[in-house]
């Protein structure tokens, strides 16, 4: 990567542990939660998983968080990042839609119960599972207008419902997710990692306007990185083609909140599949991390 493109103090070091809500909390139905599409994807689309295995049933987390605490502890863990079910905070998931007291009661003695425990929660608003009924409505990620209102609305019930959390992470993995499930794939992803960043700014600033006097949080978008080395590092083209690999993944989402653009080499080859930023996006974008985050 480019020298200087990041600050060494966005860097938090700690032993964390981290999970994803669909692959560990089991209980589709329970207290309210409303369909996934990610449900949907794995036992309704034919073809997706070939033996229609799904995430419902999981590890049964959603009825063993104290033993996955316990654990926790066995382990020595100073944090750990867990994703919030939008579906059981908001069924329908859209701003007009009822809010469930249960989902966020058992989302708030998570936190509680961590914080107890000396484990620092590090919150995921959104690790893909996109409640059903707004795929059904507008297309889900695909329609920025909706979308962006929606989860801005889903975060605002967050980061008033469970002040305790001092961390929050906006997407997990926004690149991966961009591909996912789509259907034109030479122009959806970037449709979607557009729309994902600027659902990221506006999320950021409901924090920063409405809530930043009251309490110290942190906010970021956290990243995927797989490694990427040229196979022949003295011919010109293999170093170029594994730096644009990066740039493909982490630049993609990086650079628009670092340096309020898209990578050059990512507009050079997509052209105009690739969405423009208008002044207001760019606003809303760029400086939107507290801290950067990365798996690896």
């Amino acid at each position: 990567m480019r020298d200087g493109f990041y600050d060494n103090r966005d860097i938090i070091r700690e032993l964390c542990n981290s999970t994803r809500s669909y692959q560990i909390e089991g209980a589709p139905e329970e207290d309210g939660r409303g369909p996934l599409f990610g449900t949907t994807f794995c036992t309704k689309i034919p073809g997706k998983i070939a033996d229609g295995s799904s995430g419902d049933v999981a590890c049964d987390s959603y009825h063993r968080t104290s033993e996955d605490i316990a654990l926790l502890k066995l382990t020595g863990a100073q944090a750990y990042r867990f994703s919030i079910s939008w579906s059981r905070i908001i069924p329908l998931g859209g701003r007009n839609d009822p809010v469930n007291p249960r989902g966020i009661a058992y989302y708030t003695k998570l936190v509680d119960d961590l914080l107890s425990e000396g484990i620092t929660p590090f919150v995921t608003l959104f690790h893909w599972d996109l409640p059903d009924e707004l795929d059904k409505r507008y297309g889900g990620l695909l329609n920025k207008k909706e979308f962006v209102k929606d989860y801005a609305h889903y975060a605002r019930v967050l980061f008033q419902a469970i002040p305790r959390v001092k961390n929050w992470i906006t997407f997990n993995e926004p690149c991966d997710r961009s591909k996912s499930d789509v259907g034109d794939s030479s122009r959806e992803p970037w449709t979607v990692g557009h729309n994902l960043l600027i659902a990221h700014g506006a999320a950021v600033k409901i924090y920063r306007e409405e809530f930043k006097p009251k309490m110290v949080v942190k906010l970021e978008l956290l990243s995927m990185v797989t490694p990427c080395t040229p196979g022949t590092p003295k011919i010109p083209r293999t170093v170029e083609a594994a730096e644009r690999k990066l740039e493909f993944s982490i630049s993609w989402f990086a650079d628009p909140i670092y340096l309020g653009k898209y990578p050059d080499s990512m507009r050079k080859q997509l052209g105009e599949r690739l969405p423009t930023f208008t002044d207001e996006e760019i606003a809303l974008v760029k400086g939107s991390n507290d801290f950067y985050g990365m798996n690896h």
